[in-house]
């Protein structure tokens, strides 16, 4: 409510009434990490409500931000703007690293000094290593197809300067024919698992 009255939530998104895909589906929209502001406003609620209870690492998921999957570039933009930059077209590919800003700074102003900031984040940005960030490459099938993919995308998000990449082992989403334990598929699916380990 907060960020929403202040100006720093996203309104295309609800103006149009798309629901996400979660349950039943729920009208929902993000913030403006642009704004230094809005990152402030967002810290201070994560770090009342999550980090009180002890948190020492966060899971920024949907850093793209995932509004909707299967948008055009340019409707993407326009649910993703103005920005406190600018528009959306020009910024939104950026969105992961000042979010990543402002929970590492967040963090780190009330944190022990020695104490370390980490944030997995499913989405990345160069200059993402400096706020103490880790990049996935998100929901992955359990294909062989995916792997190899998965490893090419690895090596340039690392040459990219971003040295802390991972993806999830074995893909996120398993086929039901590996999940079945289907035995026509069983030794398939190991030998997957093993090759991505």
């Amino acid at each position: 409510v907060e960020l929403n009255e202040k100006g720093y939530i996203y309104q295309r998104i609800l103006e149009l009434y798309t629901r996400d895909w979660v349950g039943p589906g729920y009208r929902s929209s993000f913030y403006d990490p642009y704004s230094a502001e809005a990152r402030t406003i967002f810290w201070r609620q994560m770090r009342d409500k999550l980090d009180a209870v002890g948190f020492d690492a966060w899971w920024l998921d949907a850093t793209e931000p995932d509004i909707h999957s299967n948008l055009s570039h340019e409707e993407r933009a326009l649910r993703m703007g103005p920005t406190a930059m600018g528009p959306g077209a020009e910024y939104f590919n950026s969105y992961a690293l000042p979010n990543a800003q402002g929970v590492y700074e967040g963090e780190r102003a009330g944190a022990e000094p020695d104490r370390r900031v980490f944030i997995l984040t499913r989405s990345g940005f160069p200059g993402l290593q400096r706020y103490g960030a880790a990049a996935w490459s998100g929901d992955v099938a359990a294909r062989w197809d995916d792997l190899r993919e998965q490893i090419a995308a690895g090596v340039n998000f690392s040459m990219s300067g971003v040295p802390n990449w991972t993806f999830d082992i074995g893909g996120f989403s398993v086929e039901t024919r590996y999940s079945s334990e289907d035995q026509n598929h069983l030794e398939e699916w190991r030998e997957l698992n093993l090759r991505w380990f």
